[in-house]
């Protein structure tokens, strides 16, 4: 029983180690003629095509109690 208890330990810190590098290890990314990918972890995937994004700018805050919020802005309107 001992054993059993043991490696399901050592699989659920594992699991956990794992989930924690997923959100860390390159939460964003894009190539030349992709889309944007917003991650977090494997619990998030957002692709948003390179030609609807008018501006970037860096925000840290953290929507309370989500994974990701989407902020109306003044910017144009898309066709």
């Amino acid at each position: 029983m001992h054993a059993v208890t043991l490696v399901l330990d050592i699989g659920g810190c594992y699991f956990v180690i794992a989930l924690h590098a997923s959100c860390v290890v390159r939460p964003h990314m894009t190539t030349p003629d992709g889309p944007l990918r917003l991650h977090h972890g494997t619990l998030l995937d957002i692709r948003i095509p390179a030609d609807r994004i008018v501006s970037v700018r860096l925000d840290r805050q953290f929507p309370s109690g989500k994974l990701a919020a989407v902020k109306e802005t003044t910017s144009p309107t898309w066709p």
